[in-house]
């Protein structure tokens, strides 16, 4: 089964676009709390370095690039 670089629709497309969106806002989100707010940092999920990991990859490849998981 060949993976398309492409995705294979306009929803597709709108799906993965606002997959990234999402990511950099919280990741903007994120970076913006200072360290007065470190306790509140320290309960946002761990998944986060998966979030950061993503937004990494989305500005390293650009938005219309799939990320291979």
């Amino acid at each position: 089964m060949a993976t398309s670089t492409q995705p294979q629709s306009k929803t597709e497309l709108y799906s993965q676009q606002l997959a990234f969106y999402t990511l950099r806002q919280f990741s903007l989100a994120r970076s913006s709390l200072d360290q007065q707010h470190s306790a509140a940092m320290s309960r946002l999920p761990a998944a986060y370095s998966r979030v950061a990991r993503a937004d990494q990859l989305a500005a390293t490849f650009g938005l219309n690039q799939r990320v291979k998981a």
